[in-house]
């Protein structure tokens, strides 16, 4: 406590007051001059704030604008304030989902502890990376609080959406945090192109990486976590499965069990990215102890019949087709709000960070605001709801008082409420 508080009752509690506030403001520019629009969504998120200096800022850029020159134009007002982030396939606004623009979050309270970290190289070692965003930010939250402060409490993480195995980044990082610690984010995205994506660090503008922020302090937080997808016909088994390739499922070509269905559309996935099938009729599998089926889109097929998915399913797996609709979809982000407000327990909403699903994003289409708004249902009209869309979302399944293993997903709708 500041000692010039200590012999008065009414200063003592204003400045309770003072550090117990939780300040946001955001700022979205489509101006398509790359520096231009960042130092304009600064400038309107610095205003919703209403005070200066920040003490933590988000970014969430799409992939049409010049990287660089939109960090620089961040940074021309932003100075030193901590800056993680990363590139979208489509933004969430508290005014409603758009793509090709630029959102800036700026927060700002005194009980709010934060370090940064970063890992480079998920391409060729995915554990290692994530292993060394989460040991450079433990350190750093290590080294600037005393022991009765270290109070982590969720690690928000940004990985690249397009190489390596994001699985293998959750456990490099769980190897710093413990396999149970919540972690949550999403793969970074470049608007549907599937060529590259970016993470932010500071000045840094990274690919091919994972950028976090380990958050805690006295501030509340709640993660919820669901897709809305349910099994279709009946489980079949992978027999052949290497990383995140799947070569046979019931000892035939793995891309038969779309074939089954399908026919000959299924050659869409040769041709397309994440094509329409895929986006419907994800694999899902049974994770034990789990409500929820664990799900991949295969991305593209092998000149073998092989299925490419966005993370390992693993041999010997049970797999299922999985089916969904809007009205499932809306439901699910509906439940993932109410599972995240309930773990805030009782504290008030602040600020909603979301992270969805390409995938839900295209079943959606026009009705991809109905999603946001199940969730404004949920907080009320006066918490900001922010975030992006991803090419894939990393949350404990069930979320259940934000306790339970982390894991890479797709298609599911995720989010992180803060509170105080």
């Amino acid at each position: 406590m500041n000692k010039k508080f200590i012999d008065s009752k009414e200063l003592l509690f204003y400045d309770f007051i003072e550090k117990m506030s939780l300040k946001v403001g955001i700022g979205q520019s489509k101006n398509p001059v790359s520096f231009s629009a960042g130092k304009e969504a600064v400038k309107l998120a610095l205003r919703d704030l209403k005070t200066d200096n920040p003490h933590l800022a988000f970014a969430f850029i799409s992939a049409t604008y010049d990287q660089e020159k939109a960090i620089e134009g961040i940074k021309s007002l932003l100075g030193e304030t901590p800056l993680v982030g990363s590139s979208t396939a489509g933004e969430i606004t508290p005014w409603g989902t758009t793509k090709h623009s630029l959102v800036v979050v700026v927060l700002k309270s005194d009980e709010l502890m934060f370090s940064l970290g970063w890992g480079e190289g998920i391409n060729h070692d995915s554990r290692g990376a994530g292993h060394k965003s989460a040991l450079i930010a433990n350190r750093k939250f290590l080294e600037t609080l005393s022991p009765e402060e270290f109070r982590r409490k969720v690690f928000m993480i940004f990985p690249d959406g397009l190489t390596g195995n994001c699985a293998d980044v959750l456990r490099g990082i769980q190897e710093i945090l413990g396999r149970s610690f919540p972690i949550v984010g999403g793969s970074s995205g470049d608007d549907f192109l599937f060529q590259k994506t970016y993470q932010y660090c500071q000045k840094l503008i990274l690919t091919g990486s994972i950028v976090g922020v380990l958050m805690g302090g006295n501030l509340s937080f709640g993660i919820g976590s669901r897709h809305g997808w349910k099994p279709l016909g009946k489980p079949r088994r992978v027999t052949k499965a290497i990383a995140n390739i799947i070569y046979e499922i019931d000892h035939q070509p793995a891309v038969s069990l779309y074939e089954e269905y399908f026919g000959e559309e299924v050659m869409e996935l040769k041709t397309e990215p994440l094509a329409s099938m895929a986006i419907l009729y994800p694999l899902g599998m049974v994770v034990p102890g789990e409500e929820e089926y664990l799900l991949r889109n295969p991305t593209t097929i092998t000149e073998e019949g092989a299925l490419v998915c966005g993370a390992e399913i693993p041999e010997g797996e049970e797999v299922r087709l999985m089916i969904g609709n809007k009205e499932t979809l809306i439901e699910a982000a509906s439940h993932a709000a109410l599972t995240a407000l309930k773990n805030l327990q009782g504290a008030k909403a602040k600020l909603v960070v979301t992270f969805s699903s390409i995938s839900r994003n295209k079943l959606l289409g026009r009705y991809t605001d109905n999603e946001i708004d199940a969730v404004q249902e949920i907080f009320g009209k006066g918490v900001p709801i922010v975030g992006f869309y991803t090419y894939g979302e990393q949350a404990p399944l069930t979320s259940e008082i934000n306790i339970g293993q982390t894991y890479f997903q797709n298609a599911s709708f995720t989010l992180l409420a803060m509170g105080e």
